[in-house]
């Protein structure tokens, strides 16, 4: 959502042209930094109690133990492998296909407000989220 919305403030602010030519490289400079203060605070954060038990119990599996494992949990492998197409087509058509079909068949003007559909798609799916992620763990 940050790079969608840095993308909309440099075609308003530098002009329609700037971004196409060297512009679209700053939503990629700002995500590269943002990496490097999410490693810093990364860094010094302590583990939580159940993820440093759970390592010293962990015992050394097999690859060949994926496919039983798997084959016993069919519920929530159907349930991943039925929604993550759903919710990527869904996501890209918002995020993606109404802004360029607005500027391509529909002869939209290129100019910011374009990746509107972009920011609120990224923002629904960040509200929706959680509580559907909390509804598939029921």
């Amino acid at each position: 959502m940050l790079a969608s919305l840095i993308g909309a403030g440099a075609s308003s602010l530098l002009g329609e042209q700037t971004p196409r030519d060297r512009g679209w490289r700053i939503p990629f400079l700002v995500g590269g930094l943002l990496g490097f203060v999410g490693l810093y605070l990364r860094r010094g954060l302590a583990e939580t109690g159940p993820f440093t038990s759970g390592r010293a119990e962990a015992v050394p599996r097999s690859p060949r133990a994926l496919l039983p494992g798997l084959a016993g949990n069919n519920t929530a492998l159907a349930r991943i492998v039925g929604l993550s197409p759903g919710v990527t087509v869904v996501y890209y058509v918002w995020a993606v296909g109404v802004s360029a079909f607005a500027i391509s068949a529909k002869g939209a003007p290129r100019r910011p407000w374009c990746s509107g559909p972009g920011v609120l798609a990224i923002a629904m799916f960040m509200i929706t989220l959680p509580p559907l992620g909390a509804l598939s763990d029921t």
